[in-house]
This record gives C-alpha cells, sequence and structure tokens, in this order.
C-alpha cells in the first residue's frame, strides 16, 4: 500500500532519523573506548575484538533480519529490530568485563542487522517506484549526519554523563524512535 505525500516525508523523516540513530549507537564505544578499558581492565587487543564483534553479529544476521522484514512488515519488523538493538546499547554501559562487552556487542550487531533490510522493506512498500531513489539518498545520508554529530555529540555527552550513562541514553533514544514509529 502507497503512502499519501505527507506520509511519505513523515516516513522518510523517520527512517532517516532511524538511520542516524544507528550511526551514533556505533559510534558511541569509539568514544568511550579509554574510559571503558580504564574502567573494565581490557586491553587494546581485546577492545579491537569488542569493536570487531559487532561487524559478526551485523553480518551473520542481515539475511534472517531481512527475511523478517519480508515476512512480518516493515512496521513490525522495525519495531522488533529497533528495540533489540536500542536495549542492547543501553546494555553495554551494565558491561562488568571484557567479556560481557563482547557478548552485549555480538548481540547488538545481531540487532541492528535489521536496520537497512527492514528501512529497504518499508520504502519498497510504501514509497512509489520513481521517487525510491531520492528517499534513499535521504535515509543514507543519516548514516553520515549521525557519524558526523556523534564527534562531537558522544564525547560531550560522555564528559557530562560518563561513558555508562550516554550509552544508556542512545539505547532510550532508540526506544523514543519506536514510539514515533
Amino acid at each position: 500500500m502507497k503512502q499519501t505525500g505527507k506520509q511519505r516525508y513523515i516516513l522518510v523523516t523517520l527512517l532517516f532519523f532511524h538511520t542516524v540513530n544507528t550511526y551514533m549507537d556505533r559510534i558511541c564505544i569509539s568514544a568511550a573506548s579509554d574510559l571503558i578499558q580504564s574502567d573494565l581492565g581490557i586491553s587494546s587487543q581485546m577492545m579491537g575484538y569488542i569493536f570487531g564483534i559487532f561487524a559478526l553479529g551485523y553480518a551473520l544476521f542481515q539475511i534472517p533480519a531481512g527475511w523478517v522484514a519480508d515476512t512480518y512488515g516493515p512496521r513490525k519488523a522495525l519495531s522488533w529490530i529497533v528495540l533489540a538493538w536500542s536495549s542492547f546499547t543501553a546494555l553495554s554501559g551494565a558491561a562488568w568485563n571484557a567479556a560481557s562487552m563482547l557478548v552485549v556487542r555480538f548481540l547488538f550487531g545481531v540487532g541492528e542487522a535489521g536496520a537497512f533490510p527492514g528501512a529497504t522493506r518499508a520504502f519498497y512498500n510504501w514509497i512509489p517506484a520513481k521517487e525510491r531513489g531520492f528517499a534513499n539518498g535521504i535515509f543514507h545520508s543519516g548514516a553520515r549526519v549521525g557519524a558526523a554529530m556523534s564527534l562531537f555529540l558522544m564525547p560531550f555527552l560522555i564528559k557530562l554523563v560518563g561513558w555508562r550513562i550516554t550509552f544508556v541514553l542512545n539505547g532510550v533514544l532508540g526506544i523514543v524512535w519506536v514510539a514515533l514509529w
């Protein structure tokens, strides 16, 4: 079912912020890495594994997440996906050692794996074919905006409230997005 003009603008706007959020959540750990290593006694090598494990979870679950979006529809799928990854983003702030951070970051990657397949399905379902390129351009620009904003916002938040609460705030942002979605 295609949407009206106003509904399409709302959809594209929500999915733009969806993508901004994915990159803010991803970059938060980089901004906090020195503090995390210090607080949890994590070596640089283990921190590298923690960074990389996200990509493994993400890669392994993109295809199943695409199936979920196709099977249950983008509205339900993206709600579940964003709730999952936002929960694991927030739980990153609760890590107590390297192993717990490794598990949480893997699960964060698993949860976020459906972000792009779910959004792509939403565009396919609700945006006319002749407008999908423009809509995808806006959507994908959200990743760059999120990355750029994070360069300034994450260090500021970490300094203001600490690295643990910064992860929680990023998780809450995703839950707010789900409420709007």
